[in-house]
């Protein structure tokens, strides 16, 4: 399997931004160093109890290969 064509999103809360975004960038990284596509499509929310309803929707409408939920 040829793991660069694998799609994967990322969906993220904005509440403790700084925190949050050296997760976004560490999840790149190690998705880069295992071979993935570097370029995840990021969607930004605004807190955590969004978070279960905004992975599901990513699923059924952009449904990527995998989801990082932070």
């Amino acid at each position: 399997m040829d793991k660069s064509s694998i799609k994967i999103s990322i969906v993220a809360s904005q509440f403790n931004e700084l925190i949050v975004e050296s997760l976004i960038e560490s999840s790149i990284e190690t998705l880069e160093k295992k071979g993935y596509r570097s370029d995840p499509e990021i969607f930004k929310i605004p807190g955590a109890y969004e978070l279960p309803l905004a992975v599901r929707n990513v699923a059924e409408k952009k449904k990527p290969d995998g989801i990082i939920a932070l």
